[in-house]
């Protein structure tokens, strides 16, 4: 039944999906890096790195694959982002279950959980970050809204804190719990 298939709030194709090309390909090696360079010890993080962006990006200027792994190596190293890239986060993180009586699978971009709070991260490569939170597309307001209420149900008693990391920026924007609830499966 039509009904019982499950929302996938991270399924949708991003606005960057519809243009094909060098943007797509770019955004794509920053959720890969971003993905698997913070697992590494630090000293092994630059050529790792360098090799995956050559091997998923050959056509790229070595110039532009070090200066991207540059540029994803410093949001893991900024102490704003610490807690998010710390040892026990992980990244492409699957959840699914039940909002509102509807069936919602998902996967997380990266999910830090400690004993008081969950954070949530969804990245966001080649889109400008709005001005003002409040101006944050909608599709991505209703992704963050789902991760939240299924992650309360697995963890009742913490914070559940999402954030959209803009990458080309890099700006951590959390997104307020009033937002998320105007957004909410069945809301």
């Amino acid at each position: 039944e039509a009904s019982q298939r499950p929302q996938r709030p991270s399924g949708p194709p991003s606005p960057l999906a519809a243009g094909a090309g060098e943007g797509r390909r770019r955004g794509q090696l920053v959720h890969r890096l971003l993905e698997l360079l913070p697992d590494l010890p630090a000293g092994e993080r630059q050529g790792s790195g360098e090799a995956l962006a050559r091997r998923h990006a050959p056509a790229m200027a070595a110039t532009e694959r070090r200066a991207l792994v540059a540029d994803v190596l410093a949001i893991v190293a900024d102490r704003a982002f610490a807690p998010l890239f710390a040892p026990g986060s992980r990244a492409e993180v699957a959840l699914a279950g039940r909002c509102a009586g509807q069936p919602v699978a998902g996967r997380v971009d990266r999910l830090a959980v400690t004993a008081e709070a969950v954070a949530v991260v969804e990245y966001k490569t080649g889109l400008a970050a709005p001005a003002r939170v409040e101006n944050t597309p909608a599709p991505h307001l209703a992704q963050l809204a789902a991760y939240r209420a299924l992650l309360a149900q697995i963890y009742p008693k913490r914070r559940i804190a999402c954030h959209l990391l803009w990458t080309d920026l890099p700006q951590l924007v959390e997104i307020p719990a009033p937002l998320l609830d105007a957004h909410r499966p069945g809301g």
